[in-house]
């Protein structure tokens, strides 16, 4: 037990923080940059089962000035108008491109695999 604790405890201190997105602050991070954005609610069963990969696809493009992986937490007070504005009604919801005129994505799964390729082939500023 004591090894599965710290097991558990390493995995999730190496976890990379991925960039939230607010309302407050929506503008200044996707500036010019085309964008990857999990819409997501923290006790959503499918959200928690994605954030691994969502941690490392983010963690990987982390360097990449022209494009930003990040996440929205609808349950956030802050950043509730953004996903009243995007329309979100299931969770976790991707969308991707402008910034301004987002489109949702449709990809066969949410593996880290394709979701990488996905991103590769089509986040271009």
């Amino acid at each position: 037990l004591a090894l599965a604790l710290a097991v558990a405890m390493a995995a999730s201190a190496s976890a990379f923080d991925v960039t939230s997105l607010t309302f407050a602050n929506y503008d200044e991070l996707t500036s010019g940059k085309a964008v990857f954005i999990k819409f997501y609610a923290p006790w959503c069963e499918y959200s928690i089962a994605l954030k691994p990969d969502w941690e490392k696809l983010a963690e990987v493009w982390s360097g990449d000035e022209n494009t930003l992986i990040a996440e929205v937490d609808c349950n956030d007070d802050a950043a509730q108008f953004l996903c009243y504005h995007e329309e979100i009604q299931g969770y976790p919801t991707l969308k991707y491109g402008n910034p301004k005129a987002l489109l949702t994505y449709f990809g066969e799964s949410l593996s880290y695999d394709d979701l990488a390729a996905f991103a590769k082939a089509n986040l271009k500023p």
